[in-house]
């Protein structure tokens, strides 16, 4: 196994050596991210780590993290995150298992990396649902929708589009996926009460 490039200063040094060590040093970052006494730098450092020497073991304890996520901002689940997106199809069983239970949130973390695998019944119907409830993360779940590439989202998308509530990039977003499952997005007029549409027009 290789080796990496990361350097970590001070106490970390050993977590360097550690990588060094390719896949001969799973199980030791397996222990050190199970460790009650761990703290938060040394397991982000442990989970970068076993995403640079490839290893997809941590996958179920990292899809538990994101399960379980929370409002807050979460750096470790979002470390975490990444290292699900590089395990590709090794770790999509984990996160379809995962998804009816989640939080909200842990939904949402989960279909930025399942609706790159479309053609699961039950990850559209939860984009879908997740569509409607949560109007202040529409840019992120049309993105979902468009990577799914189910044109049943279409009236969903277009109502959305239309309204006179759904802000500016909110709406490029919406047009975005509308157009890439083959639908027309409805015109609509911006005025400078949008400062995002006020911005992008003073760019131009």
């Amino acid at each position: 196994a290789g080796g990496t490039a990361i350097v970590y200063r001070g106490q970390d040094m050993l977590l360097n050596r550690i990588a060094e060590l390719g896949l001969e040093a799973e199980e030791a970052l397996m222990r050190l991210l199970g460790k009650e006494t761990a703290t938060r730098e040394m397991k982000m450092a442990a989970v970068t780590l076993l995403r640079e020497i490839g290893s997809a073991a941590p996958a179920e304890l990292y899809v538990s993290w994101q399960a379980a996520r929370g409002e807050e901002e979460d750096e470790l689940a979002d470390n975490a995150l990444d290292s699900l997106d590089s395990m590709g199809e090794k770790a999509v069983a984990a996160m379809r298992a995962a998804l009816p239970d989640a939080t909200p949130d842990g939904q949402e973390a989960l279909l930025t990396l399942l609706c790159d695998y479309p053609g699961d019944e039950a990850v559209f119907e939860t984009a879908m649902r997740l569509f409607r409830q949560r109007r202040d993360r529409a840019a992120v779940m049309a993105d979902c929708l468009r990577k799914l590439g189910d044109e049943r989202a279409l009236p969903a998308l277009q109502a959305m589009a239309a309204s006179e509530e759904t802000p500016y990039l909110d709406y490029i977003e919406l047009r975005n996926a509308i157009e890439a499952l083959g639908g027309d997005a409805p015109e609509r007029e911006f005025d400078a009460e949008d400062p995002a549409y006020e911005a992008m027009r003073n760019m131009q």
